[in-house]
């Protein structure tokens, strides 16, 4: 997945030309152009090291933790889903409701909230992806032994964890959740990736389902919930093109090295936001201080002139705007290094999907946020699974405390 992302985000971008400047980037032979390509090739190099050092170490290291057992997931999921759920009522409270949350979910997110009432709960809405544990814990038990009470309990989760991924206005969780529910269909074999003719037609109308959401996905929205009477001409005017959106988005990764190379009104960032990850996911009431602006504000700015956070740089140029080349090496390191041990840690325990609960989701987080180049967006995404995961292992020790 890891080569499927890299791909998608400097390769196919890059190369198709999305806007004219990925296109002189790419396309024309002149030195900046190399070298931002060359930067691109260097870091999945040093992204493909990262991986085999991680695969390499966690084949080797085994870590002394309490046994899981499948009661402490369910408890752990339960709760999980619980918090989630008394966090979707306490955002929304703060905002005049569910759908009036939902309809103004893409300015909240993009911090326009002048005009807008509300705003005192805003740091649940972190809490909000916790709702997408216990859907999954019941679709691997589905995949394994089918029953009506099961597909039951995951239709009505799922629909509950989607009400909560439509107020956080963000279209990759969704992705995500999806992804992970494919991949946990396709470990349900004794816990191996199978490729069956079944399989593969399920993947083909998951990848479509996720093109065509990430095509429609906001101007739906706009269309149901929007009381101001959202015109559907916008919706019925855009034309469909496959992978058309997806390679629009990573767009911006490409013309952020071009920036990252070429603006002289920043000093090296030093990695400076990827020192606050645990202030990114706190509220401002706790730690009594509103952590400093992430990359993204910075990166955004060079692109538009507007200092906002809606332009993320991506994993290279995050490298530049920290420490040049130095930076590109070390960020790419990372990258690779953590997926490397986690997937050799999920092929070591295969059939084993105690572990999955977190550990397929993390996978996931990591490769596709993490490639975002914005730590603050990759701690609150990460949140969630941390969360999970120190709820698990309390179980665990409890248990062997007690017996």
């Amino acid at each position: 997945m890891i080569n499927l992302s890299f791909a998608v985000t400097y390769g196919a971008t890059g190369l198709m030309g999305v806007d004219g400047l990925s296109s002189r980037l790419f396309m024309n032979i002149e030195a900046l152009n190399v070298l931002v390509g060359s930067l691109c090739l260097f870091s999945y190099l040093i992204v493909l090291v990262g991986y085999k050092m991680g695969a390499m170490l966690g084949s080797k290291i085994t870590i002394s933790s309490p046994r899981i057992h499948d009661k402490a997931v369910e408890r752990s999921c339960i709760l999980a889903f619980g918090v989630g759920l008394l966090s979707i009522f306490a955002y929304s409270s703060s905002y005049g409701g569910i759908v009036r949350s939902i309809e103004f979910a893409a300015a909240i997110r993009s911090g326009n909230m002048n005009s807008i009432e509300g705003g005192n709960y805003l740091f649940m809405k972190n809490l909000l992806p916790l709702l997408i544990f216990l859907p999954m814990l019941s679709f691997s038990k589905i995949c394994k032994q089918p029953s009506t009470g099961q597909i039951a309990l995951f239709l009505g989760c799922t629909s509950v964890a989607l009400v909560g991924l439509f107020m956080m206005a963000g279209r990759g969780r969704i992705a995500v959740f999806l992804i992970v529910l494919t991949i946990i269909y396709s470990r349900s074999d004794r816990g191996k990736m199978t490729v069956t003719p079944l399989s593969l037609v399920v993947i083909a109308v998951v990848l479509f389902l996720l093109d065509f959401y990430l095509t429609y996905g906001k101007e739906l929205f706009r269309y149901f919930y929007s009381s101001q009477g959202y015109s559907n001409g916008g919706l019925l005017e855009k034309s469909y093109s496959p992978l058309g959106t997806v390679l629009s988005y990573y767009n911006h990764r490409v013309s952020s090295i071009f920036y990252a190379l070429t603006d002289s009104s920043y000093s090296p960032t030093f990695f400076y936001d990827a020192f606050l990850l645990p202030l990114y996911v706190m509220p401002d009431s706790i730690i009594g201080f509103r952590p400093p602006d992430s990359i993204s504000y910075i990166n955004t700015f060079l692109h538009t002139g507007v200092w906002d956070s809606t332009i993320p740089p991506g994993l290279v140029a995050y490298g530049v705007y920290s420490l040049g080349v130095i930076g590109v090496l070390l960020s790419s390191l990372v990258y690779g290094f953590v997926p490397g041990v986690l997937d050799k840690k999920l092929r070591k325990e295969a059939g084993s999907d105690k572990r999955d609960m977190y550990r397929l989701p993390m996978l996931i987080i990591w490769i596709v946020y993490f490639l975002q180049g914005d730590p603050r967006v990759f701690a609150v995404n990460m949140f969630p699974c941390i969360f999970l995961f120190f709820l698990i292992y309390s179980f665990g020790l409890l248990r062997r405390v007690r017996f």
